[in-house]
């Protein structure tokens, strides 16, 4: 993934669902931290399937934030680029290979796992149905085992309500970015990270 600010601004919890969903776009399709550049909020807001004023108080908060800079080239022309990290938070944890991760990620190769980019990019599921994805992959699912999900806890880490966290696993289980399996001995649904999206032909 890009530099560690993305992560950063992933996991704040202060940032609305649909602000973070903005960083990650911006980040992996439109800017970077070396040129400033424009972000036309025409084109911002259709590809996240969000308003135009979502989309526009979104970089606004971001750049009020610190997670993107601003430049200002006339009255109505600005640009934008991500922000760097300060010096000192410039640690190898905080690496622009999203180590945020984990030691299980870290062995991969420190990159996302290929299934949440897909589910971030997916505009067919709503934004917290995005970034589900992201915190599932960063808290609670491996690759190689299934896991229980306690919505409380994935609601109280997204900082949403726990309704809105067990739809969006459901979500993303019917669209085979999670796979799910029942456990007889918990009574429970377990879950697991696949490597990638799986169509309606693969079973986990």
């Amino acid at each position: 993934m890009g530099p560690a600010i993305v992560a950063k601004a992933m996991e704040d919890r202060r940032l609305p669902i649909t602000d973070r969903l903005v960083m990650w776009f911006l980040s992996r399709h439109l800017l970077d931290w070396h040129e400033f550049r424009e972000v036309r909020i025409t084109y911002l807001a259709p590809a996240l399937r969000i308003e135009d004023r979502s989309a526009g108080r979104a970089v606004r908060q971001l750049v009020r934030s610190g997670y993107l800079e601003i430049e200002t080239r006339s009255r109505r022309l600005r640009a934008y680029r991500l922000a760097p990290l300060a010096l000192e938070e410039q640690s190898p944890s905080a690496a622009p290979c999203l180590t945020a991760f984990g030691d299980a990620h870290r062995s991969l190769g420190a990159t996302i796992p290929r299934a949440v980019e897909q589910a971030l990019d997916d505009r067919a599921l709503r934004p917290s149905q995005r970034i589900a994805m992201w915190y599932l992959a960063r808290y609670f699912l491996v690759h190689n085992d299934f896991r229980p999900v306690k919505l409380v806890a994935l609601g109280s880490t997204m900082a949403v309500r726990e309704q809105t966290a067990g739809q969006a696993l459901r979500v993303l289980s019917s669209a085979g970015y999670v796979d799910v399996r029942h456990r007889e001995d918990l009574r429970a649904r377990v879950y697991r990270l696949p490597w990638t999206r799986r169509t309606a032909l693969e079973t986990p």
